[in-house]
């Protein structure tokens, strides 16, 4: 089984508006448009993707603990992992408890839900008022 990237923009499914959909499965085809990327002109359609662990954020900024969400008995040495919530492909890791939370502190402004009025002129961003 192999971790994989539909590029189509159709297919996009990406919470943060990337125009990427991720796909595990045996065949490189896509199961919502059915690209292959042993098609020559599918082939850059479809990537094949490294497993990327999150390595959940320790007591020391820049450093993590040293394992992976997905299984925390187990090193990160020698596997991939990363701390950049971004960067992280592993399903188990994103689906972690310890992945969402992380992932919901670094990002303080999606808790919030309000317009804003952009002034040009100005160039600033603010609250929406009345």
């Amino acid at each position: 089984m192999g971790l994989w990237r539909c590029c189509n923009e159709n297919c996009s499914t990406d919470p943060a508006g990337r125009l990427i959909f991720d796909f595990e499965a045996d065949e490189p085809v896509c199961p919502k448009c059915g690209c292959d990327h042993r098609k020559p002109l599918e082939a850059n359609v479809i990537v094949k993707l490294e497993a990327i662990h999150f390595d959940p954020p320790s007591h020391v900024k820049g450093r993590g603990l040293g394992y992976p969400a997905c299984r925390p008995e187990k090193s990160v040495l020698g596997s991939h992992a990363s701390g950049v919530h971004d960067a992280v492909t592993c399903r188990g890791c994103r689906e972690s408890e310890v992945f969402k939370s992380s992932y919901a502190a670094s990002r303080p402004w999606d808790a919030t839900d309000h317009e804003v009025e952009i002034d040009f002129q100005k160039m600033i961003v603010a609250p929406k008022k009345g």
